[in-house]
């Protein structure tokens, strides 16, 4: 097995997801801030975890083992934010497996996977450990570094929702984060933020996130599930379905994704329409991972029939 660093890869292919990493740090500062350095060991232990995956897999293929890629590293990042801060080391790992070998190089590695890893490690997982994977801490209750910390667990205002009850805590609170939930879906406007620069820095393009948001905005608004006013029930849709942090980095995520501009518009449709249906009849929550993987398949399909229509330049490395 040879080791080798590609730099042209990694300003080419490998380029979104370094701006992944590089938004996903200040996320990583506030849940440390707020949960406790808990949640840097994780981010550390997925580190770790998911570059000894690459390595075995090249080993066992003899190939070779491309220093550059950093998807791998990326993919176990988003699969940690999705879980909660006390999450069990163990479960956590092998979360990051099944993201990396089963959902990554399972099917051939970068830019071969159907449909995106950390989805399909969140799924795998929160089917798996659903007791530990949708129960969270406190908020500032500085979660033990201990392998399986023995803390206070509270369901999410989503699954409050899902039940038929309103959550306690307001609108306001929610899009400024003072509510319980994994550790890097409940910062609503640094997500936000984050999907602005990576579209800006053109890490990726508008057309899927503006689409999946704005067809569940609709929906949500169109049918209020919550006994409060329509906006405020689809501001509580929104945020408690992982939406903003989904929308800046797994609807997009550059291999899986559609690559032309009509397709992912239509995807991001049908891909907000169906998490709609997944949160609201889904038995967990977090539905848009769910619909990751049974719409992937549509963005290839549409891929095909619209291949004669224009698309964006540099699509072939940014979704």
């Amino acid at each position: 097995m040879n080791v080798k660093l590609d730099t042209t890869s990694l300003h080419l292919s490998f380029r979104p997801f370094r701006d992944y990493l590089v938004t996903m740090v200040p996320i990583a500062a506030l849940s440390t801030f707020v949960y406790g350095w808990r949640v840097l060991i994780m981010l550390g232990i997925a580190t770790i975890v998911a570059e000894l995956s690459d390595f075995i897999v090249a080993f066992l293929r003899k190939n070779t083992l491309d220093l550059s890629d950093i998807s791998s590293v990326t993919l176990a990042w988003v699969f940690t934010m999705l879980m909660p801060a006390s999450l069990s080391y163990t479960i956590l790992i092998i979360g990051v497996c099944i993201t990396v070998f089963l959902g990554k190089h399972a099917f051939g590695g970068f830019g071969s996977y159907p449909f995106n890893p950390a989805a399909f490690g969140f799924a795998f997982t929160a089917a798996a450990y659903p007791d530990e994977v949708f129960r969270y801490p406190a908020a500032f209750s500085n979660v033990p570094i201990s392998w399986a910390p023995q803390v206070e667990l509270f369901r999410s205002p989503g699954y409050v929702i899902n039940q038929g009850g309103k959550p306690i805590a307001s609108v306001t609170d929610l899009i400024i984060g003072e509510y319980v939930g994994p550790i890097g879906t409940t910062f609503c406007i640094v997500a936000l933020s984050c999907l602005v620069l990576l579209i800006v820095h053109d890490a990726m393009s508008w057309h899927i996130p503006a689409a999946y948001m704005a067809t569940f905005a609709a929906l949500t608004f169109a049918f209020p599930r919550i006994q409060v006013d329509r906006t405020d029930s689809m501001l509580m849709e929104l945020i408690c379905g992982f939406v903003p942090f989904a929308a800046a980095y797994l609807v997009s995520e550059p291999s899986s994704s559609p690559k032309n501009d009509v397709a992912k518009i239509i995807y991001g449709i049908v891909l907000g329409a169906v998490s709609v249906l997944f949160t609201w009849y889904g038995a967990f929550e977090g539905g848009i991972c769910f619909a990751l993987l049974v719409c992937s398949p549509v963005g290839s399909y549409l891929d095909r029939k619209l291949a004669g229509t224009r698309s964006r330049k540099g699509d072939s490395t940014n979704a």
